[in-house]
């Protein structure tokens, strides 16, 4: 896996991604997510599939466990 680390919103993402075959899998501290690419551009994927990263850290950094 490759690593990344993007900063916005005041917030700093760290990670790693993983394109396999037509799968974009991406990882970070508190969970994973990942999305078939299918038609898309890769840079649509990436973002998707960031958006779910976020939300799955920012649930996970908001529980109480």
């Amino acid at each position: 896996m490759n690593s990344f680390t993007i900063e916005a919103d005041g917030l700093r993402y760290r990670g790693a991604w993983l394109l396999q075959g037509q799968t974009l899998q991406v990882r970070s501290d508190y969970g994973s997510a990942s999305v078939a690419l299918g038609e898309r551009h890769p840079a649509a994927a990436a973002r998707e599939v960031l958006r779910e990263l976020a939300r799955i850290d920012d649930r996970a950094r908001r529980s109480p466990y």
